[in-house]
């Protein structure tokens, strides 16, 4: 009878040890899911706050364009050197690296002087080529580092 009492016992502690070690991961678990939904919260937040106009773009020299681009959502955009420019004839425009060692290559000015871009604010984006651009219709696409983008289409 006490051999039944004793394997009894040793049951009902392996039991609460399994049922304690299974709340524990659960609880860990837990944990990392909120900390994940938190994150992508911010993310979307920031990505719903964030809007760009390409107000106006055109051809300053013969191999020198450039586009003003107003900040009109509610977020700054601190790292504009991560934006993603496409500019070429319509239907044939290319991928631009930032401040690139050869052409075509882009570089920015906030026009208010800040290091960020806020609210309400507007960069000039400059594209450089090494040769001219001949005449045609042009696409300048711009695209935030969190996915925003527009764009714009000229003649030259």
């Amino acid at each position: 009878m006490s051999s039944v009492t004793y394997s009894e016992s040793i049951i009902l502690i392996a039991s609460i040890i399994v049922a304690s070690i299974f709340a524990g991961v659960v609880l860990s678990s837990m944990g990392m899911v909120e900390s994940a939904y938190s994150s992508l919260s911010h993310s979307e937040q920031s990505t719903l706050s964030t809007k760009i106009k390409i107000v106006f773009a055109d051809l300053v020299d013969s191999n020198v364009v450039y586009v003003y681009v107003k900040n009109v959502g509610k977020t700054v955009i601190a790292t504009l050197d991560k934006m993603d420019v496409y500019f070429g004839k319509y239907g044939e425009a290319q991928y631009i690296p930032y401040n690139s060692d050869s052409y075509p290559t882009w570089n920015y000015t906030i026009l208010t002087g800040s290091t960020t871009w806020g609210p309400n604010e507007t960069v000039k984006i400059t594209i450089t080529y090494s040769t001219s651009l001949s005449e045609g219709v042009y696409i300048v696409k711009v695209v935030t580092p969190n996915g925003i983008e527009d764009e714009y289409i000229f003649s030259i």
